[in-house]
């Protein structure tokens, strides 16, 4: 449901501001799961769900925003380096969460998300946005 408001909404809001308050909730979602403490399962699936959720849109965004932002000579290089990185982080988060798991517990993932999730709003903030401009103004 999120990812279909994402589609239909992106292009009124703008890239910049729904990167920067998604990222922003999911990082509160995540936060609230660690201060509650993962207590009960059901917590931990409407949060946890609800920020994947969100999570989601952040997704359908990036690979919205990516190609925009990249001459167009050079766009499709630019796209398949930004997916080597997403696959190369895919590959490597759940070593990752594994050992942070084992070593700290579950509570220590949620804080681990969300601080990622601040580093992502804070990233965000500095995006170009491309709402209403053409393709060529933006990365000649």
């Amino acid at each position: 449901m999120a990812v279909f408001a994402c589609a239909l909404l992106i292009d009124r809001v703008g890239r910049k501001r729904w990167a920067t308050i998604a990222f922003l909730v999911v990082g509160l979602l995540l936060t609230t799961l660690w201060f509650n403490g993962a207590k009960s399962a059901e917590s931990v699936m409407y949060l946890g769900s609800a920020a994947y959720g969100v999570m989601g849109t952040i997704t359908v965004l990036l690979y919205l925003y990516t190609p925009e932002i990249y001459p167009t000579r050079m766009r499709v290089l630019g796209i398949a380096f930004a997916t080597a990185w997403l696959r190369l982080a895919s590959a490597i988060a759940p070593t990752i969460l594994g050992f942070v798991l084992g070593a700290k517990g579950i509570t220590s993932v949620f804080v681990l998300f969300a601080c990622v999730a601040a580093v992502g709003a804070f990233m965000a903030f500095k995006m170009i946005e491309t709402r209403e401009k053409v393709l060529e103004d933006i990365a000649p």
